[in-house]
């Protein structure tokens, strides 16, 4: 082994935490390698021996592991999870754990019981008017992975169910997007 696995585990006698580093994950030309890189089970024995082999790809530093992180991965992350419940992974990106790992998720609904229950905010109109028309279907050219424009800022959709998620532009490479029609 080469002096890069110590810079990752054998910085403390005890085993540090490890993020994934998803600006380098996110550079990853090749897809399936990418997503190998993000779907790793990083505590696992085997994903040890895997960060401590790709020591580019991962961190004990928390702060480079806040993205961009790929839409495709996040994908990826929830596949397994929405098809047990007959489901469209690209749909539920943020409900299931696609995007555990992005910063400042900001979520909306329109329903006052998800409200309620959820201690959301309701959707504001500048993002409604953006992702559905008047009568309250999806834009023709509304998808996953769109740009939201709010309070003067840009946004990505992550998701548009029961819940509108979206996060800071930064945090998320949009390296794949899901039509809503």
């Amino acid at each position: 082994m080469g002096t890069e696995k110590s810079a990752l585990i054998e910085k403390t006698p005890t085993n540090p935490k490890i993020y994934r580093n998803w600006e380098n994950i996110s550079a990853i030309p090749d897809k399936v390698f990418m997503w190998s890189m993000a779907l790793l089970d990083i505590d696992s024995e085997f994903g040890r021996k895997i960060t401590n082999k790709f020591p580019d790809y991962f961190t004990t530093d928390s702060s480079k592991a806040v993205g961009p992180i790929p839409i495709s991965a996040m994908v990826e992350m929830v596949r397994e999870e929405v098809s047990e419940t007959n489901g469209t992974p690209e749909l539920h990106i943020a409900s299931f754990s696609g995007a555990r790992d992005v910063k400042g998720l900001i979520w909306f609904t329109e329903d006052e019981d998800y409200i309620k229950r959820h201690n959301m905010t309701l959707l504001p109109t500048e993002i409604e008017q953006q992702v559905f028309d008047k009568e309250g279907r999806y834009h023709k050219d509304a998808h996953i992975g769109m740009t939201i424009l709010w309070g003067g800022k840009e946004f990505v959709l992550l998701e548009a169910q029961e819940e509108i998620v979206i996060s800071p532009t930064e945090c998320v490479l949009v390296d794949y997007t899901y039509p809503l029609t």
